[in-house]
């Protein structure tokens, strides 16, 4: 199944989560989480010239303040698939810079990792004002 089509199925188990959920701030913020999602995939149909599905070349780059720092994993999944341990990718190539992977316009959460070493995670959005290639930045140690 390719990436556009598995991030669409999960935002669909996303919403039937979110038709269960009792908490209303968890409410709120899950279909936050897909509203978003949605709206960087539209934004990113509307202002490519390729149009929708259209998949945006990804490279990430691991610095601590302005120095780039090599030898991290990053990993990265769609923000509305954080809970699902499947959903979660590596870059196969360490930083820094990673190579590069295609991703879907959307919503997606960030993280590098040196052995025991872990970053937080980053909220990025990828896509939405039309544009092919992004790079992306984290912060590490």
């Amino acid at each position: 199944m390719d990436r556009y089509l598995k991030i669409l199925t999960y935002l669909n188990q996303r919403l039937q989560k979110i038709e269960k959920e009792k908490d209303e701030k968890r409410f709120e913020e899950m279909l936050e989480d897909v509203a978003m999602d949605l709206r960087i995939k539209a934004e990113q149909g509307r202002r490519s010239a390729d149009g929708v599905g259209k998949a945006i070349r990804v490279k990430a780059r691991t610095r601590s303040g302005a120095n780039e720092v090599s030898g991290y994993e990053v990993w990265l999944a769609p923000k509305v698939a954080m809970d699902i341990e499947s959903a979660r990718e590596r870059f196969r190539i360490s930083s820094s810079p990673t190579g590069e992977l295609d991703l879907p316009p959307g919503n997606y959460a960030f993280w590098a990792r040196k052995g025991e070493t872990a970053t937080g995670q980053v909220t990025k959005k990828i896509g939405g004002q039309g544009e092919g290639q992004i790079e992306v930045d984290l912060e590490v140690p």
